[in-house]
């Protein structure tokens, strides 16, 4: 199946800069406080199902929490605040990404 890819507008603070669609986005990119890639082919499923990646930092984001943790050592070192979480989270329902009320998965 050939890939599509859609730009969409939105305000700076909450912009979308590349989502690559296959049936449904399979592959997001986004900006809330740090630039965030998000796959929903990912079968890593630490911190969190699904959960965001920073490559610039090295660091993945649990995307029920908000907590920010490094790569290398896996221990948290950063928090987003609940607003920027909300919007993370409103983002990624937004594209596609089902969120789960069990936050385990």
């Amino acid at each position: 199946m050939d890939e599509k890819e859609l730009i969409i507008e939105i305000p700076e603070e909450e912009q979308f800069l590349d989502i690559l669609l296959e049936d449904r986005v399979a592959k997001a990119q986004f900006t809330v406080k740090y630039l965030w890639q998000v796959n929903k082919h990912d079968h890593d499923y630490w911190p969190s199902k699904p959960h965001c990646h920073n490559l610039e930092h090295g660091w993945k984001l649990n995307v029920y929490t908000g907590i920010i943790y490094n790569v290398v050592n896996k221990q948290p070192i950063k928090q987003l605040k609940i607003k920027e979480l909300m919007l993370v989270q409103k983002k990624l329902v937004e594209v596609g990404f089902e969120l789960k009320e069990d936050k385990k998965e």
